[in-house]
């Protein structure tokens, strides 16, 4: 029996080249500038920003700079030339000239750096009314730049009047404390920290500053429920794992660490006499980075990637050293196919910092979607090396050697993973599913049960569990009822998933019940269609309920979905000699 397994487990800033070599840009530009121009956006299409980059340095020294501005602006932001970008748009662009949104931040950012705090202002004015992202973003931004110059009451004003409209409530109140927290008014921040927290699923970073904040002034039990939540919504995090192991993280809010007594005197947090002034300049600017990240983690999320790109770079124009939104920007050009780009980001996070165990897992696991299993591997061995007491670099090996079909090598690492542990918990499942996985391909089946067993024993409403376990035995021909029920649960769990569906389908066919098989089946053709796998097993139920045709059409189409070539070999078979006289199909499976 062979079993495809869909992966269960999740899982200096270089974005480029920092500018191409001048050599290089007169060797890209053709007789025609167009041609160069051309050549430019479609190197940006297809993520490779170093190369479009190249193209647009040597257009602007041409003499058709004015009609390529504003695109190679995008390339040089995309590609981290921020610096740049800021040149070129303050020497092509008029004075007075009504310019795009991009090239006022763009300057917004430079001012910021400069401490023009009147220049940034005039620039946020020129934004008008906007609309969109955008139009979120701006009040956060003017509370910054105004709030560090007076009061931050009308600096707030617009912020308040999103709050009370209920939108984007955890991200107007976390920028508000940050700034009262800055100007030493602590009692103020802690009201808008509360705020912000409201909400269950807030970002780590909200979490965190809230969780300094309380412990800096001393409000234990306040911190203990963020800690709590953190614990319980992200575990096996870097941040939190750092936390968990005692180590001290300086957050602008204060001191963060889980060892020991809240700490005091936190660096960062003024005394709470101290009265308002104005904010420092660098204050400001790690605030405002924290802007724009917060807008890139936003189209992040909403899948539009290149303006994800534009935002996270000038974040890390203003703050280099803000080592989350390194990570993002890593994220950000994986999805954009920048892959070496995306290797460059996590590589350029410092190992020294809780934010490089997520950095080489991401790092790690982009090498292994690039075939390079060897260079991932030995950067899972390094991570896990300098995190002795982690199992996450060591169950994300067992995986990518599995998934090359090097089983032996992978219950090995598993072993060497769970040899870690003191004592299994829940979330140590995936070790336990993950070996169960790799001894079962590698025909030790008695000894991947067990662990499936005990999977199961840790987590036991986890569907990849209840769907191997179950598949395992209805190909076997054992405990076909207890199959049946624990593929009903399983589907029950991921009633979308297509592999999961086809199990219980499949069960329904092993236990003779056609009719049902083939209504199960056709929801999993539904919800995965072109799987090889399932449409021989659809093509089996419909042959068992006498429509002979169809199965074979439905063998046909499987053919052509390029099943493995045992599987071809099976269905090839029945189409020459008929069902009853061959083989049934499904000795391999998706799980």
């Amino acid at each position: 029996m062979i079993i495809r397994v869909v992966a269960a487990i999740g899982a200096t800033m270089v974005l480029g080249t920092g500018g191409p070599a001048g050599a290089t840009e007169d060797r890209l530009l053709p007789a025609s500038p167009y041609g160069a121009y051309l050549a430019a956006q479609q190197a940006a299409k297809s993520g490779d920003y170093a190369t479009a980059s190249a193209y647009f340095h040597a257009l602007i020294r041409s003499d058709q700079k004015a009609a390529v501005v504003a695109d190679a602006v995008k390339t040089f932001v995309a590609n981290g030339e921020v610096g740049t970008a800021i040149q070129l748009v303050r020497d092509l662009i008029p004075a007075g000239t009504r310019i795009w949104g991009l090239a006022i931040f763009l300057q917004l950012a430079d001012a910021i750096l400069r401490d023009d705090l009147a220049a940034a202002e005039s620039l946020l004015d020129q934004m008008g009314a906007v609309g969109g992202l955008d139009g979120y973003l701006v009040p956060v931004l003017r509370a910054w730049t105004t709030g560090a110059q007076e009061p931050p009451d009308a600096a707030f004003q617009q912020i308040d009047r999103m709050v009370e409209r209920g939108v984007l409530v955890s991200f107007f109140n976390y920028h508000a404390g940050r700034i009262l927290d800055h100007r030493g008014e602590h009692e103020a921040a802690g009201r808008r920290y509360r705020a912000a927290i409201r909400e269950e699923a807030v970002p780590d970073r909200t979490a965190l500053a809230a969780l300094a904040h309380f412990m800096a002034t001393g409000q234990i039990d306040d911190s203990l429920q963020v800690r709590a939540r953190l614990e319980r919504r992200r575990p096996l995090s870097g941040t939190v794992l750092a936390l968990r192991e005692g180590v001290e993280l300086r957050l602008p809010s204060g001191l963060v660490t889980f060892a020991g007594a809240p700490a005091s005197g936190a660096q960062g947090v003024p005394p709470a006499s101290r009265p308002a002034e104005r904010l420092s300049r660098e204050a400001v600017a790690f605030g405002v980075a924290e802007t724009f990240f917060d807008g890139a983690r936003f189209l992040f999320s909403q899948q539009f990637y290149p303006g994800a790109l534009a935002y996270v770079q000038i974040a890390l124009f203003l703050q280099p050293d803000f080592f989350t939104a390194r990570l993002l920007a890593g994220q950000v050009q994986e999805k954009l196919a920048a892959n070496q780009a995306a290797l460059a980001s996590y590589r350029s996070i410092p190992s020294d910092v809780p934010e490089s165990w997520d950095a080489g897992l991401a790092l790690g696991a982009l090498l292994g979607r690039l075939e390079r299993i060897d260079e991932a591997r030995d950067e899972f061995r390094q991570l896990g090396d300098r995190f002795p007491g982690r199992v996450g670099a060591l169950s994300a090996l067992g995986q990518l050697l599995a998934t090359a079909k090097r089983y032996d090598e992978s219950v090995a690492v598993y072993s060497e993973a769970l040899g870690r542990l003191d004592r299994l918990e829940t979330h140590h499942w995936p070790l336990l599913y993950g070996r169960g996985a790799a001894l079962e391909r590698s025909g030790q089946w008695e000894q991947a049960e067990d662990d499936l067993q005990r999977a199961l024993q840790l987590s036991p409403d986890q569907p990849f569990i209840l769907n191997y376990l179950a598949y395992s035995w209805i190909e076997q021909g054992q405990r076909l009822e207890e199959a049946r029920a624990m593929a009903a649960l399983a589907v029950e769990l991921r009633p979308d998933n297509g592999f999961i569906i086809d199990s219980l389908g499949w069960a329904h066919y092993r236990l003779g019940d056609y009719k049902t098989a083939v209504e199960t089946l056709e929801r999993a053709m539904a919800a995965q269609p072109g799987d090889p796998v399932i449409t021989s097993h659809y093509g089996d139920a419909l042959w068992r309920t006498g429509r002979k045709p169809e199965a074979r059409m439905q063998w046909r189409n499987a053919l052509r979905a390029d099943p493995d070539p045992e599987l071809a070999a099976e269905i090839e078979r029945k189409l020459e000699y008929g069902f009853d006289e061959a083989p049934p199909a499904g000795k391999e499976h998706e799980i």
